[in-house]
């Protein structure tokens, strides 16, 4: 019906509603036009809007001269604005009260109040788009100079519309500087995005002597923004026409960006040419990288920690600049390339040291509790010793920014040693000051949600870890940033598996490493080895991982990153379940030699984890001795680990590796305590939004367990 029609193509919109009722009643065209509308529906958007739009043109030619002025400058404002500003802009006095009046009437226009001021706009955004499409060149111009005038002199403070008015306008000097001053109010709003625009709609109007300054400017506000590759470019663009020392400043920062956003390939060239220029040179390979380390750390241990205090002005501008050149090095290559990110620090640390200017040392310090961190329970006394060391003098200086990456690395040191719970709540804890009051910390918060993540994995917390890694995930696509966005999708494969979608999972880990940037043997290609071997265990595929682990164990031995203790213990683990998978896979009377190979590999892996000497470690050891047992037909000796291991993880709070083992437990135990048991687990699982429960703790505790609680393994 004609009443359908209208509504549809009025989209509800009261005054089109009225408009094109009361134009079906004087044109028969609109009959005509909408019942076109039905039978064509690819040139429906191009129809309906010329349509509505001669409706609204029709209205407005109708208007009164003075109300059809006020009408076309209302539009030409884009936006709600003081009646007073549109009075002025107008040139109306005593008029425009009446014509006012009729466009209000008439539905073109309506009131709105923000910031407790009344306010002006076009009833409807088709409205405004069709009074200035059909408004010319020359009076579109007039509009937008007399709007400047009136907005300079009432309210000089909105200077993103000012510089808008008068760049239409064609008044560039003002619209330049209104740009700026609009640019440093979202800097002071935190709204770097918003920041970043309006410098590049300054550097569009040929600033000649501003540009160095609006480019750097353009770099922080992206960097702010966490747009790391476009804040690099920009930094770059920065450097042409400037001194020596200006340029490698802005190459730092450009190298810096470059890194921390993934992008190691453009951000390696970088650094290796601000390297050169402050004589430090970056080892190419890792027995210059391991040499360059250990003379480093010599160094230190001869030196110690300890530090004579300076301030800025006291230390040369070229001592300064190649701390922080190590800064950018370690921070961009810390969690990507170990064998380079560990040299870096140790030369960070000796530099900070040796200058003694308190912000430098306390931001090498918390780098040298992660450093120190990464072994774990081996080093517990010395981490604990230089997290207080860096809490107390982060204290003393009181900068934002050093508090925050104190207690980041307190959660990190809690982290490293199996303490999820205290992990949990140092990340969130250091997260807060972050937030509210430091800015350009971009590495520090993608640090953060990385390890946040990995400990919601850890203590079991599934449908947290889904809505953590959506938001996350989408942010960082939407800025660019590769290192968060590859990051996130590697560990998400147990998203994936929780909704039974394996296959999903390997292509968004696949993509994922297929896409990082860098050639090298990277901490990201050994994280894919780890989730792509969890997504084999699902499917029951432990062939699969076999061949996957054997391809690239050597690279992982050559890489430094089995020096840190979770990533020998994880690894040491993952290998386990793959014998243990591969063995229960074999039949014993055409396989027992392999069996027993196989079996005796799982069991030195488990005693290597429990050297280690580590709570969760020992857990997932007994866990293996379990499932050696099991396969072994040892169903007592199973029994029995696997209640060592149900009590590790109740002392470590790892609440997913706790109902796995508390489900084959269930399947030891006859009768119906040990249905309860798997009927538990079971329901946790559910309840974490896991399809199919039973799978994710085969995947974590593969073997050739009963079916049944009365049925033997064999």
């Amino acid at each position: 019906t004609l009443a359908q029609m209208i509504a549809q193509e009025s989209q509800g919109t009261p005054l089109l509603i009225d408009e094109l009722a009361r134009y079906s009643r004087t044109d028969d065209r609109l009959i005509k036009n909408l019942e076109q509308l039905t039978n064509i529906d690819s040139s429906r958007y191009d129809i309906s809007y010329s349509l509505i739009s001669e409706v609204i043109q029709r209205r407005v030619i109708q208007l009164a001269p003075d109300a059809r002025l006020l009408m076309e400058v209302i539009a030409t404002a884009g936006q709600p604005i003081e009646r007073s500003i549109i009075k002025k802009a107008a040139g109306l006095e005593n008029e425009e009260q009446s014509a006012f009046s009729a466009l209000r009437v008439g539905r073109l226009i309506r009131v709105v109040t923000t910031g407790g001021a009344e306010k002006v706009v076009c009833y409807h955004d088709g409205i405004q788009k069709t009074v200035i499409s059909r408004l010319g060149t020359k009076k579109l111009i007039e509009h937008h100079r007399h709007l400047a005038a009136a907005l300079e002199e009432t309210n000089p403070d909105d200077a993103k519309s000012l510089a808008t008015h008068f760049r239409i306008a064609g008044d560039i000097s003002k619209a330049l500087d209104y740009t700026m001053i609009a640019a440093e109010q979202a800097i002071k709003a935190l709204a770097f995005d918003n920041a970043a625009c309006l410098y590049k709609i300054a550097l569009e109007l040929n600033p000649e002597e501003k540009q160095h300054e609006i480019e750097v400017k353009l770099g922080d506000a992206l960097a702010n923004a966490g747009r790391g590759e476009e804040a690099g470019c920009a930094y770059l663009a920065a450097v042409k026409g400037v001194d020596a020392t200006k340029a490698i400043e802005l190459q730092r920062r450009a190298a810096e960006q470059f890194l921390i956003n993934g992008y190691m390939e453009e951000g390696l060239a970088v650094l290796r040419e601000v390297l050169g220029k402050v004589k430090i040179k970056l080892p190419e390979t890792t027995k210059a990288a391991l040499i360059s380390f250990l003379f480093q750390r010599l160094q230190i241990w001869f030196r110690g920690l300890g530090f004579r205090q300076r301030q800025v002005s006291e230390i040369p501008s070229d001592e300064l600049l190649r701390i922080d050149v190590c800064w950018s090095a370690t921070v961009g290559l810390a969690y990507v390339n170990s064998k380079r990110a560990i040299d870096f620090q140790a030369r960070h640390l000796l530099l900070a040291l040796n200058a003694g200017e308190p912000y430098r040392v306390a931001r090498a310090l918390a780098l040298e509790a992660a450093y120190s961190a990464k072994d774990g329970g081996r080093k517990r006394e010395r981490t604990a010793a230089i997290c207080y060391q860096a809490m107390v003098l982060a204290k003393q200086i009181n900068h934002p920014h050093t508090n925050a990456l104190a207690i980041l690395e307190l959660g990190f040191s809690a982290y490293m040693e199996g303490n999820w719970t205290r992990a949990y709540e140092e990340f969130n804890r250091g997260e807060l000051i972050l937030r509210e009051q430091c800015t350009n910390v971009t590495w520090e918060l993608d640090t953060k949600h990385y390890f946040y993540m990995r400990t919601l994995l850890f203590l079991g917390r599934i449908t947290e870890l889904l809505e953590q890694r959506s938001k996350l995930l989408k942010e960082a696509q939407e800025r660019g940033d590769l290192f968060v966005t590859t990051n996130l999708r590697i560990w998400s494969h147990m998203i994936f598996l929780a909704s039974d979608n394996p296959e999903g999972a390997k292509k968004d880990v696949s993509e994922a490493i297929a896409g990082w940037s860098s050639k090298s043997f990277d901490l990201q290609h050994y994280w894919g080895l780890y989730t792509l071997s969890e997504i084999d265990f699902y499917c029951n595929d432990f062939e699969g991982a076999w061949h996957r682990l054997e391809e690239t164990w050597p690279k992982l031995n050559n890489s430094f990153f089995l020096l840190t203790q979770i990533i020998a213990i994880e690894s040491l683990h993952l290998r386990a379940r793959t014998c243990l998978g591969l063995a229960a896979k074999l039949q014993p009377t055409q396989h027992q030699e392999e069996i027993t190979r196989l079996l005796s590999m799982a069991e030195r892996d488990a005693k290597k984890i429990e050297q280690e000497k580590m709570p969760w470690g020992n857990a997932l050891a007994s866990l293996i001795r379990a499932g050696i047992a099991i396969a072994r037909n040892q169903i007592e000796i199973a029994n029995k680990w696997l209640i060592e291991a149900e009590v590790g993880f109740e002392n470590t709070k790892m609440e997913l590796y706790l109902m796995a083992t508390r489900y084959r437990r269930g399947q030891l135990t006859k009768g119906e305590q040990g249905q309860i048991m798997l009927q538990a687990s079971k329901d946790w699982g559910l309840a974490q939004k896991m399809k199919e429960p039973e799978k994710i703790f085969n995947m974590l505790i593969p073997s050739k367990w009963p079916i049944n609680p009365t049925e033997k393994a064999f």
